[in-house]
């Protein structure tokens, strides 16, 4: 029951990062029930006067993290590169004559492109 008014605590807490999408639905869903269960369950909450005004209050701003439109998506900007440092020479080796990637040494290759999702595919598929 500790673990949950912890997990309680944290996500209700101001430096709870919203995410999005169905991920932090589903997340701020559970949370929300945890926290439902441990305000019915806990001898701290159960006996309080404001026990279910403050489950509930948490429930709603779990909630809130679900709504995709509360942080904008994160754009890493324009052009865009990404470096990648391999463990091996094998993955340079084989990626280096593709366009838009720059083999920087035995074990490193830089994608360019106007955007990020282009740098990506460059090397990832």
């Amino acid at each position: 029951m500790e673990d949950a008014h912890a997990l309680a605590e944290t996500i209700s807490s101001a430096e709870a990062v919203p995410g999005s999408g169905w991920v932090a639905a589903v997340s701020a869903s559970l949370a929300a029930g945890l926290v439902a269960k441990t305000a019915a369950r806990s001898e701290g909450w159960s006996g309080a006067e404001g026990a279910r005004a403050q489950a509930i209050d948490l429930r709603d701003r779990l909630l809130a993290l679900a709504d995709p439109s509360a942080v904008p998506p994160y754009d890493p900007g324009r052009p865009c590169e990404i470096k990648v440092e391999f463990k091996w020479t094998g993955p340079v080796a084989e990626l280096k004559d593709r366009p838009g990637i720059e083999a920087v040494d035995p074990r490193t290759i830089v994608s360019r492109a106007d955007d990020w999702w282009t740098a990506w595919k460059q090397f990832y598929f």
